[in-house]
């Protein structure tokens, strides 16, 4: 979204409001989910209005999507950046876990040979990244799962796994950040997609869960650890 300078243009007004608050949600969206914005920081809508140089419309409808996403919350008649406890995240985690499982197991029966190969190549890239930058690990690691869903051909089902992977990783960006791990990974995402290529529903579903399982449990050990250690 191109913004004015604030000496020259005024604010764009209510033409096209729902799709420059679109255009400001994600941007929004994105800030938090990197920690740009940090939790319990504090959100004022006039404040967000000056600084992307936009009207007050698309920005309550941009902050109102923002809160229905869990992103941000009420507080003390102030609008603040969640931030979500530990319990929070195993109840994120145990819905991701299944929903990556059934997108799996759907991917198992529509998948095309194109999905394959895209796959297989994207499973060659993840390996030779391996033991490399983490954010390229972790990009392709999410390529492999997009792939997944795109097979799934259930866009809803896409959906709902964007968005929850964006909450949990608003919290803890990644579990692959050791080579044992990534090794661990490549090996979980072989499994699913040998049942993809053997059209095998029950067993996409289960190395799908397998292999979020394991991330679960990484993901809330390091978190109590580091709870503890900070306490």
């Amino acid at each position: 979204m191109a913004r004015t300078t604030s000496n020259g243009n005024q604010k764009r007004d209510r033409s096209g409001s729902n799709s420059i608050g679109d255009e400001l949600y994600e941007q929004l969206r994105a800030a938090i989910i990197s920690g740009q914005i940090p939790p319990n920081a504090r959100i004022v809508e006039t404040d967000i209005s000056e600084q992307y140089q936009v009207s007050r419309t698309p920005v309550r409808q941009a902050l109102q999507r923002l809160k229905q996403a869990g992103l941000l919350r009420e507080s003390a008649r102030a609008l603040v950046v969640s931030e979500f406890s530990t319990e929070e995240l195993k109840d994120f985690c145990a819905v991701r876990d299944n929903l990556e499982s059934l997108a799996a197991q759907l991917a198992a029966s529509s998948r095309t040979e194109v999905d394959l190969m895209l796959l297989e190549e994207i499973q060659g890239l993840f390996e030779k990244s391996i033991g490399g930058e983490i954010a390229e690990v972790v990009r392709l690691n999410h390529e492999f799962h997009n792939a997944v869903w795109e097979a799934s051909r259930n866009r809803f089902l896409k959906d709902q796994l964007i968005h929850i992977r964006g909450l949990i990783e608003r919290i803890d960006t990644t579990t692959l950040d050791t080579e044992e791990r990534q090794r661990q990974a490549l090996g979980e995402h072989r499994a699913i997609y040998d049942a993809l290529v053997a059209r095998d529903e029950e067993q996409a579903r289960l190395a799908a869960l397998k292999h979020f399982n394991h991330a679960t449990a990484k993901r809330l050990l390091s978190r109590r650890v580091s709870s503890g250690a900070s306490a």
